[in-house]
């Protein structure tokens, strides 16, 4: 689970996704994307800021000043641009490239000869469909694993009442073992005496 250890980095997230997204569905992209914006590929900008923002979370040191905080929204920019053009363009050009042999050959075209309505189902909606398929599941499985929903939503975050006796036992369990480690050098120097 993520913990947020201040104020601002509440505030980091919620800005990057309505930045990052709001860029990426008006279009004002750093490469020329194939598609304009769709449900999926804002699924997948969304989930990409949030395990961009549990990545830094997780491997630097707290937001305290403001321009840190742009410079942080400009780097999950940056990365979210990087992710939908190396991986999510490339993806949706292989789905297209197979949907286009399969459909092109005699054995899809004789499978669905008799029920033509659903052969263009299948080639209007097929790179649709399973595009948006997967964005769901990766925004659900992004989600899940950060426990963002418990941070972005003030009624999910656990009252600051409750987890005092938490955060206090956490931090008590690391100095008592430090406690013994230099009693035992103690009377081990006390023994070669």
């Amino acid at each position: 689970m993520a913990v947020f250890r201040t104020e601002l980095e509440v505030w980091e997230l919620r800005t990057a996704l309505v930045c990052c997204v709001g860029l990426f569905m008006a279009n004002a992209n750093v490469w020329r994307m194939k598609w304009s914006a769709d449900l999926a590929s804002t699924l997948i900008t969304f989930s990409t800021v949030m395990l961009l923002h549990l990545f830094r979370m997780k491997k630097t040191p707290p937001v305290t000043k403001t321009w840190h905080l742009c410079l942080d929204v400009l780097l999950y920019y940056l990365g979210n641009q990087v992710t939908m053009a190396l991986i999510w363009q490339q993806f949706c050009i292989a789905l297209e490239h197979f949907k286009d042999l399969s459909t092109e050959s005699q054995g899809f075209m004789d499978i669905f000869m008799e029920r033509l309505s659903w052969f263009a189902i299948v080639k209007t909606d097929f790179v649709f469909i399973v595009k948006t398929g997967l964005a769901l599941l990766i925004t659900y499985k992004a989600m899940t694993w950060a426990s963002f929903l418990d941070y972005i939503l003030p009624v999910r975050r656990p009252d600051p009442e409750v987890m005092k006796p938490i955060v206090k036992q956490i931090v008590k369990k690391k100095p008592r073992a430090r406690k013994a480690s230099k009693n035992r050098s103690r009377s081990r120097k006390r023994r070669a005496r």
